[in-house]
């Protein structure tokens, strides 16, 4: 299986190359962890789950903080067709989990 950095370099260059083709981001990386295993067989359930699991767990710090004084937060992190912020949170967190 591999592991979370490896898993996180492969959602950040599928989004490149989603947004690159024009498929723009209509949806969060939740939903593109999800291309990745259902549609393009680039990673297998188990680390589908890993990964998304990994994004849950470590919103960006405005989600954190708008969560913490009760701010109802459903849906995206960040607005949908913007790759700026999620490629910045994915460097983050691929410097982050990098061995």
């Amino acid at each position: 299986m591999k592991t979370i950095n490896e898993l996180l370099i492969i959602l950040k260059r599928e989004c490149i190359i989603e947004s690159i083709n024009g498929e723009l981001i209509y949806s969060g990386l939740c939903s593109a962890a999800s291309n990745s295993y259902r549609q393009k067989d680039l990673i297998i359930k188990e680390e589908f789950y890993k990964l998304k699991e990994y994004i849950l767990d470590n919103p960006p710090l405005k989600f954190e903080i708008k969560s913490f004084f009760g701010f109802s937060m459903h849906g995206y992190y960040w607005n949908t067709h913007l790759l700026k912020p999620r490629i910045l949170w994915l460097d983050k967190h691929i410097k982050k989990t990098k061995l």
